[in-house]
Parts: structure tokens; C-alpha cells; sequence
């Protein structure tokens, strides 16, 4: 407990350097996933432990914030050399804050997906998302129904395995949501496959939270189910190669859309091995 206490310290004086940083006239960040959670849905925010802090930034101010974490002695990670054309789909920078010794990770997306994109309402995200007293400005956290659908995003891309993001689909839940905007986001978003497998999931590691109606509202073919039973099942480090991009394919509710966001993938991936 010590410990996460003192790891939440670090965190709290992180968020505030970064916000000193961006000043008062930022377009205001969405502090999303662990960072975010932790101030909202859970009673003891020390108590959710995470290796980074996720941040979001509209795509337009992402060059500014850049600029402003750097003037203020933040350090910003180049795009890697061999990267240069792909790196932009991966839709991230990194930024590492140094308290003394310590040193915390600071991911700055554009957006969560990896390659292709969900068709994501991120207006409608920023619309409806808030700000939270614990939080200095100008931090935002999303409502909760858009915070369950980014988890279960970020689970989808973890092929399902990360432990901490089922808790935090648990404390959401506990928190009380929606389920009629959950669907219908979903529904829009093109996450109805990624959230019916993520509830099949959660059923079994939290039946007390089972909410029937919501799983009977999204229906996904029982071959998906099989098949994801089979296939994202751990089998040492995750690598974002060919068969995880095999894997994603079975996890798409826009099938064009995301052979298309391949192939465009596969030519700027080519260049990038071409030119290094």
C-alpha cells in the first residue's frame, strides 16, 4: 500500500508539471484509461497501478502540446528512423517526465487504435467528457459510457490480455452505466464484435456484474466466440506482426474499412524498409 501511495504521488506531480506545462489556454487533454479511472471510479485512486500515463489530444493541437511539454524541459521521443512514413497510423509520441531519480511515461495519442482506426465520434468524446476536482486543468475525463468503450478498445488490441483494464471495465460497471448509450456507441463506433467478446470475458471473471440485457443486446456470431477462445489465449510477448494483425481481422465490425487501412499500412511500411 506504501508503495502505491507513493507511486500515486508521483503520478498526482506528473500531471501537474504537464499541465503547468500546456497552461490555461490548452485545448484540454482527455486523461483516459488508468490515469483517468483512478479519479473517477475508483474509491482509492492509489490503488489502480499503471506503467504510463495515457493522454489524448485533438489532432490539431498535437504539434503545439509537443512544443510546450519540450519548452518546459519534458522530453519528447523522436519518431523512430525506420518508421518515419508508418509511425503516423500508430497515432502516438512519447514523452518522459523526470521526478529526481524516477521517470514517467507520458503517451500523447491522437487517437487509441493501432493502423486503422475505428470510425470514433472523438467530437462527441470531448463533448461529453468533464473535468474532475482531483484533476488540475486542463485535463478532461470522458463519461463513463465512452470511458467502457475505450477500455474494451484497449482490450481488443491486447488481444484481451490486460489484467488491469477487466478491473477497470469492473469498477465502471460497479459505477453505473448507461447500457442504451453503451450500444448505440458502439454500434456507431464499430466496436459491437470487440464489445460482445469483451462481455463473454467479463461475464465469466465477474459474474456478479453480468448484465444480461446488455450481451443480449449485441449479437455476434457463435463462430467468433470459437474462434476467439482459440486465438487470444497469451503465448508470450505480444508483437504486433502479421498474426496480430490476423488476429484484429477477427475482431472487425467494418471488414473494407480495415483490409483497405492494410494495405495502405503494408505501403507505408514498405517505404519505410525501402528508404532505410
Amino acid at each position: 500500500m506504501t508503495a502505491d501511495r507513493a507511486a500515486y504521488v508521483v503520478r498526482r506531480h506528473v500531471l501537474e508539471r504537464v499541465a503547468a506545462a500546456l497552461g490555461p489556454s490548452a485545448v484540454s487533454p482527455l486523461l483516459v484509461k488508468g490515469a483517468g479511472l483512478a479519479e473517477t471510479v475508483y474509491r482509492e485512486p492509489w490503488r489502480r497501478a499503471m506503467s504510463d500515463i495515457d493522454v489524448v489530444v485533438r489532432p490539431e493541437a498535437l504539434a503545439a502540446t509537443l512544443a510546450a511539454l519540450e519548452a518546459a524541459g519534458i522530453e519528447v521521443l523522436p519518431v523512430p528512423e525506420d518508421r518515419r512514413r508508418s509511425f503516423a497510423l500508430f497515432a502516438e509520441r512519447i514523452a518522459l517526465v523526470r521526478t529526481g531519480p524516477l521517470c514517467s511515461t507520458l503517451e500523447l495519442h491522437t487517437q487509441l487504435d493501432k493502423v486503422v482506426p475505428h470510425p470514433i465520434d472523438w467530437t462527441g468524446v470531448w463533448a461529453r467528457a468533464g473535468r474532475v476536482s482531483s484533476l488540475p486543468a486542463p485535463f478532461l475525463v470522458p463519461c463513463k459510457e465512452d470511458h467502457a468503450l475505450l477500455v474494451v478498445l484497449h482490450l481488443a488490441l491486447s488481444d484481451f490480455d490486460h489484467p488491469p483494464a477487466w478491473e477497470d471495465l469492473a469498477a465502471l460497471f460497479r459505477a453505473g452505466l448507461d447500457e442504451r448509450a453503451v450500444v448505440e456507441r458502439a454500434r456507431a463506433w464499430g466496436l459491437v464484435v470487440p464489445l460482445a467478446l469483451a462481455l463473454a470475458r467479463f461475464a465469466e471473471l465477474h459474474p456478479e456484474l453480468e448484465s444480461a440485457s446488455l450481451r443480449a443486446e449485441l449479437r455476434v456470431a457463435p463462430w467468433r466466440h470459437k474462434l476467439a477462445r482459440k486465438l487470444f489465449v497469451q503465448r508470450g510477448p505480444r508483437v504486433l506482426g502479421l498474426r496480430w494483425l490476423a488476429r484484429q481481422s477477427l475482431l472487425r465490425d467494418d471488414p473494407l474499412r480495415w483490409f483497405g487501412g492494410i494495405v495502405r499500412f503494408a505501403r507505408l511500411r514498405g517505404a519505410d524498409r525501402f528508404a532505410w
